[in-house]
């Protein structure tokens, strides 16, 4: 009687994990980013707006790089940073905003 082994590797891959876009779209296996609930997802129907649906690298949300912003400490300066891809806000509420951080 002859016994045959077999091996092989199995991968096991949790979407779950991927908290920004760019590594959930540039993965080993096909994932979509979904630009409205934040989230990565295999399944590319999760996404609640077919707009938002990510799955190029290019098409994911971005700050685009700029010249250095220098405001000096205690002033208040309105400034201007350059996007593209950005999830459209729903509603006035949604804007979008920077908070100051301490």
């Amino acid at each position: 009687m002859l016994s045959v082994l077999l091996s092989s590797k199995i991968v096991l891959l949790s979407v779950s994990g991927f908290f920004r876009c760019l590594p959930c779209v540039n993965g080993s296996f096909p994932c979509h980013w979904c630009k409205y609930r934040h989230m990565c997802t295999q399944n590319a129907n999760d996404c609640s707006f077919q707009e938002g649906r990510v799955n190029m690298s290019e098409d994911c949300p971005q700050i685009l790089p700029s010249s250095r912003i220098f405001i000096p400490v205690g002033v208040s300066k309105p400034i201007t940073l350059a996007a593209r891809n950005l999830p459209q806000p729903q509603s006035e509420k949604d804007r979008y905003q920077f908070v100051h951080l301490k």
